[in-house]
């Protein structure tokens, strides 16, 4: 998806970094770098970064790479399919990744490293810390406040004026109607805490 993302704003696309080259997919077409430890001949200020870690409810991974290397002063622009949405009035932290038919309303403010994914919507004056993933088809209504490091599962809902706690998961389909405690799992409709 990030490729394509890529490709659909015209950046040149140098290559990727992985523990190990893939095999696959679109990554045929690229070169291989290396992992990321070899990467810091690439210093140049010109070259931007991406992060290409996802999120299965767990931020550590992408966080560490965002942190580790923005860091060494990488640069991670926003990425922003052009079939988006984002309202003027909207303020987007740096790596954030918008992805196809997403919606992002007046009055948000949207952290670093955050991922923003097919199809979801951010409705007024909601805030969304940093290394969030609301997943595909998620609608935040208006006035949500997502802590840092959450993870929205795909199709939630979450009702206006609910505050999701640092590091909680909402589970698919969930429909969030009370606030959410930091490091939690909510999942079902209602939505209701479940032991991780």
């Amino acid at each position: 998806m990030l490729i394509d993302v890529l490709k659909h704003n015209r950046y040149n696309i140098i290559g990727y970094s992985a523990l190990a080259p893939s095999d696959g997919g679109l990554f045929r077409e690229l070169s291989y770098l290396g992992p990321n430890s070899s990467l810091d001949s690439y210093d140049d200020p010109e070259i931007y970064w991406v992060n290409g870690i996802g999120s299965t409810g767990d931020q550590s991974k992408r966080k560490y790479i965002y942190e580790q290397e923005a860091g060494k002063g990488r640069i991670f622009p926003v990425l922003l399919h052009p079939t988006a949405y984002v309202a003027s009035a909207t303020m987007i932290g740096d790596g954030a990744q918008i992805m196809a038919g997403a919606v992002i309303q007046p009055g948000v403010n949207l952290g670093v490293n955050n991922i923003v994914n097919t199809r979801s919507m951010i409705d007024h004056d909601s805030v969304v810390g940093n290394h969030v993933h609301i997943s595909s088809g998620a609608v935040l209504c208006g006035s949500v406040y997502i802590e840092d490091e959450a993870h929205i599962g795909a199709g939630a809902i979450i009702k206006q004026g609910i505050r999701i706690g640092k590091g909680s998961v909402v589970g698919a389909g969930a429909v969030v109607v009370n606030d959410v405690k930091p490091g939690t799992t909510v999942v079902g409709v209602p939505a209701r805490e479940v032991s991780r």
